[in-house]
């Protein structure tokens, strides 16, 4: 038997017409939320309304969070999942026989992302301007923290005692060198690579100006 009265507190949309699994992602008022679980509660065995109340907590996180997303940027974020194959971890809760999937992951990243993606445009119309000197575009880290980046992309350590070799260009005195260069008008700039995992960051470093030459 299906528990209908979930309906009084969950907002969703069914994944088929065979299942009672129903998707979770959407900001749900927690007050007909709350009113919604004492009408199921009354509707079901002590054991059943012990398991419900605790999952109270779960699903108010996930409308906390779920609250924060502009639905206007729907077709962009699933555009963005597919372009960089993005896929996110699901957690079920069952109440009575009904299957909730709550897309706590996926409203998190999605919330990460959002904020990325306010601060590229707001950075691009401050260098539209003239306060900055370069561009910024959303990429495939754009729903990854700062702290997370850098604990996947800036993990190399160099010694502090690491000696330099010195430089083996010879400058030639009494020429006219311009104040500044832009070697990508050259054509000496090769194109932006992703390096994955690996971390070889000062390999590609090295190679780019090799390959200029």
């Amino acid at each position: 038997m299906r528990c209908d009265a979930a309906f009084c507190f969950l907002r969703g949309r069914k994944c088929n017409s065979s299942c009672d699994t129903f998707i979770i992602n959407r900001p749900i008022n927690q007050e007909n939320t709350i009113r919604g679980f004492k009408h199921t509660a009354a509707m079901t065995s002590p054991t059943d309304q012990r398991a419900m109340f605790a999952s109270l907590l779960l699903v108010s996180l996930c409308v906390g969070a779920a609250a924060m997303i502009d639905s206007r940027l729907d077709d962009h974020w699933e555009l963005w999942k597919k372009t960089h194959a993005k896929k996110y971890r699901n957690e079920y809760l069952t109440l009575c026989t009904l299957t909730v999937r709550l897309e706590v992951e996926e409203v998190r990243r999605r919330e990460l992302w959002e904020k990325n993606l306010m601060l590229i445009t707001l950075h691009n119309l401050e260098a539209s301007m003239g306060l900055h000197t370069y561009d910024l575009g959303m990429n495939h880290m754009g729903d990854l923290t700062q702290e997370e980046i850098l604990q996947s992309y800036a993990t190399l350590s160099v010694p502090a005692d690491m000696q330099r070799a010195p430089s083996a260009f010879v400058g030639t005195s009494g020429t006219d060198v311009p104040d500044t260069m832009d070697w990508r008008q050259k054509g000496c700039v090769t194109r932006v690579k992703m390096q994955g995992s690996c971390g070889s960051c000062w390999a590609f470093s090295a190679a780019g100006p090799w390959r200029a030459s």
